[in-house]
């Protein structure tokens, strides 16, 4: 695995983009991120809930066991 991808490399650069609009004040980081999220919380296209994870997930060894050929 490549340390150096471009992907990470982009969100590093836009990540010290964005702290150094704050002076890399931490506190000013997070206000400025909460305050962006409440924006979007406000938007019409708020962010979609994850499905539910079901409180028993199947026992797929025991599935495959149960029709397995003989």
């Amino acid at each position: 695995m490549n340390n150096e991808d471009s992907i990470v490399q982009e969100v590093r650069r836009v990540r010290d983009e964005h702290a150094a609009r704050f002076n890399f004040d931490f506190q000013a980081i997070v206000a400025d991120l909460r305050r962006s999220e409440a924006d979007r919380d406000r938007s019409k296209f708020p962010l979609i809930a994850p499905p539910e994870v079901p409180a028993e997930l199947p026992n797929a060894a025991v599935q495959r066991v149960r029709f397995a050929r003989r």
